[in-house]
């Protein structure tokens, strides 16, 4: 049981993150943002976001605690490919950051094209604001989904790292 610790607890960390997605499927929130964002972007990102999560179970499967498989020569080289896969686990999260900000700047640029502030009267008012909403939405909820998945993966690969740096340390 101490061998599967770590992948134990990403079992239990991705067994709530699918409970919140059921839930906020049934709360009505991803159709919300499905149609509050019409770039998708958010989507592109939670997709990144569920491999990077199912990558990190990959990788806390495989660092279990076996002492006599460490010893071995092999073990250093496993090691080292496994610091690596770490090392791209932060990358992944980055993009998920910089996806949410590039949606940011897509979100901006919808709140402004085709808007003609020049001629502007009470009557294109209601124009006006729902295409202001629908870049605002764009952009704060890229922004939102990006950052929460990024501090999500960096969570994860925060513990990846630790539990290598335990096994080097036996």
């Amino acid at each position: 049981m101490q061998e599967r610790a770590l992948f134990l607890r990403w079992l239990l960390f991705a067994t709530l993150l699918c409970l919140g997605a059921i839930i906020a499927t049934k709360k009505g929130l991803l159709a919300f943002i499905a149609s509050a964002d019409p770039t998708k972007i958010s989507f592109g990102i939670f997709l990144i976001f569920t491999c990077a999560i199912l990558f990190c179970g990959l990788l806390a499967w495989r660092m279990k605690n076996d002492k006599e498989r460490y010893i071995k020569n092999d073990a250093k080289h496993e090691a080292e490919e496994t610091e690596l896969k770490i090392d791209d686990m932060w990358f992944v999260a980055d993009i998920c950051e910089y996806l949410g900000l590039g949606g940011t700047i897509l979100g901006f640029i919808l709140l402004f094209v085709g808007v003609d502030l020049q001629n502007i009267s009470v009557d294109k008012l209601k124009p006006l604001f729902s295409a202001f909403w629908r870049g605002a939405g764009t952009a704060f909820l890229t922004t939102i989904v990006g950052i929460f998945c990024m501090l999500l993966i960096k969570i994860k690969a925060r513990g990846l790292e630790k539990a290598l740096i335990r096994k080097r340390r036996q």
